[in-house]
This record gives structure tokens, sequence and C-alpha cells, in this order.
């Protein structure tokens, strides 16, 4: 038998409505959207009538290997029990990230985390080429960067660490003009209480340099890279700065092979 896992005042029938919404969106039906279709994992928006209205909700559906469907339901569904905690920290560290709602670890491969659907947002390398096209205000520009950096400085001080921090796994929503919210998802890569190490940092910041596209010149990249080293002395200088090129350069050359 499987399990269910809901948060405080989100009914179960309403969590297994949504897997079915999910396996619709899978099969083409026009209930959401189709946000990832991987070996190991997809991921959908589904659109569900509740109450006289239409509630959004994100289903991620995590696929084990079939060689595990004889491990402990524990073993077999690690990933989205990481998950699972993972969002319960990030919320009560004050970490922006989709609300966790339910859980639902199936009797056979796979299981399937329900979360908030995050409205008006873009993942960020998104974002950044639609806000930053050529000739964008540099004020605004240098106000994003350093919205961003001061994210990054929140999670290492709340002890979070993102082992895979690539753009498409940072959301951003424009709260005003001038004022940015940063939202992490994928939260299987999430560890915490983690103080990211010198090297983990460096290695967060060649992710996102390598997933971002030209709309960030490299005078933003150097500026970013001054105001983190500001309040961290391991991401200053320009050893720092030339080992983030190197490592970006590398992931970059592995995704074009």
């Amino acid at each position: 038998m499987g399990q269910v896992l809901c948060a405080p005042g989100f009914p179960p029938d309403l969590a297994l409505r949504a897997i079915r919404a999910h396996r619709d969106v899978l099969a083409g039906e026009d209930a959401g959207a189709l946000y990832k279709r991987a070996v190991k994992s997809k991921v959908t928006r589904v659109d569900l009538p509740e109450g006289g209205r239409t509630l959004s909700l994100c289903v991620k559906e995590f696929i084990r290997p079939p060689m595990l469907r004889w491990f402990p339901l524990r073993l077999r569904h690690r990933p989205a029990l990481r998950s699972w905690a993972a969002a319960f920290e990030l919320e009560r560290r004050g970490i922006p990230a989709p609300r966790r709602l339910a859980l639902v670890l199936g009797p056979g491969r796979s299981s399937f985390l329900i979360m908030s659907f995050i409205e008006e947002a873009l993942p960020l390398d998104e974002y950044v080429e639609s806000a930053f096209p050529p000739g964008a205000l540099p004020a605004k520009r240098r106000a994003f960067l350093c919205a961003g950096a001061s994210f990054l400085e929140r999670c290492a001080r709340a002890d979070v660490y993102h082992k895979d921090l690539k753009a498409s796994n940072v959301f951003v929503r424009e709260t005003s003009p001038d004022a940015w919210e940063f939202i992490l998802i994928d939260h299987a890569a999430v560890r915490v209480p983690w103080a990211p190490r010198p090297e983990e940092r460096l290695l967060n910041l060649a992710q996102l340099h390598s997933s971002i596209g030209l709309s960030l010149t490299f005078s933003d990249r150097m500026r970013f890279m001054v105001r983190l080293g500001a309040s961290d002395p391991a991401l200053a200088g320009r050893e720092a700065q030339r080992e983030v090129g190197r490592r970006a350069l590398r992931r970059r050359c592995a995704w074009d092979r």
C-alpha cells in the first residue's frame, strides 16, 4: 500500500484528484500544462475546479528504477521524501519556495509531490532574457544583480545549499519596478542544514553563470562577483572570479558536446 501525507488543511482527496489530472495532462488532455517529461521525473500544472473557482497546483512525479520496487518504501521514494522535508525546512527558514501541500507515495515506482503553483514568475534564464534586452537600463540591471546576490547570501546564512543551482531552478517574480522575489525549486537537490563550503559556493556561481544567457555582460557578472565577495572573503578577488569562469566554461563545453 502507498501513503498520503498532507499539509494541515489540505484534503487527501484533493491530492488524489491532482494526480488524476496530472495523468490526464501527460495523456494530452486539456487539464493544465506539461512542463517537464524526463526519465526520472515529470512536472505538470493541473487546474482543478474547487469551490466555484479554479485551483492551480504543481505536480512533480518521481519515477524510480524498476530494480528498487522490492526495497522498503523509504528507500524506494527517497527523492520525494527528501523534497518533502526540504520544502518544510525552506519555509521554516524563510527561503521562498513553492509551498508543499501533499506527498503521495505509490506502491510502485512513482511518487507524487503536490505543491502550490508559482504565479507570475519565470525561470531566471527566461526572465533575464525578457527583462534585460540589449539597451536595457543599466541601473535596473545593477539593482537586479544586487537583489540576486542578496538572495544567495540569505540562503548561505540560513544554511541552505542547492546542489544544482542552474538558472532553471531559480524562479523570479518582479514585485515592484526595482524589487524581485527569488524562488528555489527542485527541492530534491536542496541540502539543509548545510553550511556551503567555499568550493560549493564557487560551484553554485559556475552553475548560474553557465546557464544564464548573454543578456548579462561580462561587466555585469564581475559586478555580481564583487558584490558577493564583499560578504564572503572566499568569493573575493581575481582568483575566485577566474575559478568561477573556468568551471562555467567546462560546464558549457560539456553541454555542447
